[in-house]
């Protein structure tokens, strides 16, 4: 979760100058976008662990009432479109948010920071955190209002999707933060080199970008003075999260600090 937060403006955590600066239309798809990918996250991490802890009998280690729930759904769906196009009845893809909430309420602590990869043990937190995001699915996009979503509305979810991972996954954020920190630090050139090197990823960029990461400093190969340079876990782990920031940020608007 901590690299998959598209809203988190390199000027840094909590500034809304990223919703500030944003078309209406633009926003509303990214809102979307974002709530659609953290359900269909939650509904995989799920489905792993308890197909994990269960094996093929994963269904019915679900709580009773959202299995009823689902069960519901898929009857009304295959009344709809019909057998074939349903598809089967015991699918991750039956659940409601409200059922993924639930079935997440339902796991031991242990089961829930293991299904969630999680750090920390801060469950009601998090459950606390999705319920808002929920109520904002339900209110906005399950059902559609008369009237345009706010930014102040939008801006609000997106500050309430930043707290994931500061739940989930605080040490990793940190060391997150401490990434984008560096490459802030970086000149104008050297940061739009990075983003390029980034984005057009192959085996000699990989070679070129584990170079520069493997430095505390992101310094370029030919500048880094430091007789230690980073693990390979650690170089890895830069790699990929610059990459990922990279496709969400073409531009190096955001994580690469770009002004025209």
């Amino acid at each position: 979760m901590v690299i998959n937060d598209r809203y988190l403006p390199l000027r840094g955590v909590g500034d809304s100058s990223l919703v500030r600066g944003m078309t209406e239309g633009v926003l509303f798809i990214n809102i979307t976008t974002l709530v659609e990918q953290i359900e269909l996250w939650l509904k995989q991490r799920i489905e792993l662990s308890l197909c994990k802890a269960n094996g093929k009998a994963w269904w019915s280690s679900l709580p009773p009432k959202v299995q009823r729930n689902s069960e519901n759904r898929h009857r009304w769906a295959t009344a709809q479109i019909g057998v074939r196009r349903a598809g089967p009845s015991q699918d991750i893809a039956w659940l409601s948010m409200g059922d993924v909430i639930s079935v997440l309420a339902s796991l031991s602590k242990n089961d829930w920071q293991s299904c969630l990869q999680a750090e920390t043990y801060r469950k009601k937190e998090f459950e606390r955190a999705l319920y808002k995001v929920k109520a904002f699915r339900d209110n906005y996009l399950a059902h559609p209002k008369p009237r345009e979503i706010s930014k102040f509305e939008m801006a609000t979810l997106a500050r309430t999707v930043q707290r994931f991972p500061t739940i989930l996954k605080p040490d990793e954020w940190n060391q997150a933060m401490n990434l984008l920190g560096k490459i802030k630090t970086l000149s104008p050139d050297g940061r739009m080199q990075l983003l390029s090197i980034a984005m057009s990823f192959n085996k000699h960029k990989s070679e070129t970008l584990s170079k520069q990461v493997e430095c505390p400093d992101l310094d370029e190969p030919p500048y880094c003075n430091h007789d230690r340079k980073l693990n390979r876990r650690t170089t890895n782990w830069r790699v990929h999260v610059i990459r990922i920031c990279a496709d969400y940020d073409s531009g190096g608007y955001v994580f690469f600090g770009r002004q025209d």
